[in-house]
């Protein structure tokens, strides 16, 4: 058989196209220039899939260190060292120095498509880093995945 969608609007069922696999988490901790932290994270089996992403960035009370870039990340990897991390798909923004405040926002990162094959059953993270001095940050993010195969 056929791996058909749907088209009466509703949602399609797992191994149909069209189906989708989303994460939203909150997150704080030590996400700095040099390590990653996992925002959330969502298991995809085998098939072909889009997949995107969106990260807030907001002050705890901390001050983002200006002129350092965020990093917002699409990896099989979870959180880990920055530079090493197995990035499939990133964006780089600066955070907005100028946020001392707990609340404020600093910045957001958004990944709007990566397709991807995977042959057997894999989990996609949600990383990103940033410099700040003090207090960590918190990371407001998503991920969403739909199989378009």
């Amino acid at each position: 058989t056929p791996n058909v969608g749907v088209t009466n609007g509703s949602n399609a069922v797992a191994g149909n196209v069209g189906e989708t696999i989303s994460s939203t988490n909150v997150t704080t901790g030590a996400a700095t220039t040099t390590n990653l932290v996992a925002i959330t994270s969502i298991t995809l089996t085998a098939g072909d899939w889009d997949i995107s992403a969106i990260a807030l960035l907001e002050s705890l009370g901390g001050v983002f260190v200006a002129n350092s870039a965020s990093v917002v990340c699409i990896s099989s990897t979870s959180a880990s060292t920055a530079g090493t991390v197995q990035t499939l798909s990133y964006i780089l923004f600066q955070a907005n120095a100028a946020v001392t405040n707990s609340g404020q926002f600093g910045g957001i990162g958004v990944i709007p498509k990566y397709p991807t094959s995977v042959s057997s059953t894999t989990t996609y993270y949600l990383n990103a880093s940033t410099s700040y001095t003090s207090t960590a940050p918190a990371w407001i993010g998503g991920i969403v995945a739909r199989r378009v195969r």
